[in-house]
């Protein structure tokens, strides 16, 4: 899945994953990769959806290149909500603001076509 998306070839041997292609969609994968192994330590489940989550979130960093999005390391930093079932987290870097956007005020107001992940 990453590798359609971000047009690389990646090769896993062991526990090590060797990528080639544009240098640009290579260092996205990485970062993608590296999110997704974070949260696996941390014990979450991941699924599809967080997979494609992770690629849009490591393209749109790197570029847009926002500093509340990322740290300087290249890893991704997504804003979530944890529930009494499991941890929601944002996918997109809309999601990603809008989830920022409630932490940090009592009322906030999602407007947008559906699908867009206002919910």
């Amino acid at each position: 899945m990453i590798e359609s998306m971000l047009g690389i070839e990646a090769v896993a041997r062991g526990n090590e994953v060797s990528m080639s292609g544009e240098e640009a969609s290579v260092h996205r994968a990485r970062m993608a990769l590296e999110h997704l192994y974070s949260r696996l330590e941390a014990g979450e489940i991941i699924e599809k959806g967080d997979v494609t989550g992770a690629v849009r979130m490591a393209i749109a960093e790197d570029q847009l290149s926002l500093p509340s999005m990322g740290e300087k390391t290249g890893r991704l930093s997504m804003a979530q909500i944890g529930t009494r079932r499991k941890v929601i987290q944002a996918r997109t870097r809309t999601q990603d603001k809008y989830i920022r956007a409630m932490d940090g005020n009592e009322l906030i107001f999602g407007v947008g076509p559906a699908g867009t992940g206002k919910t």
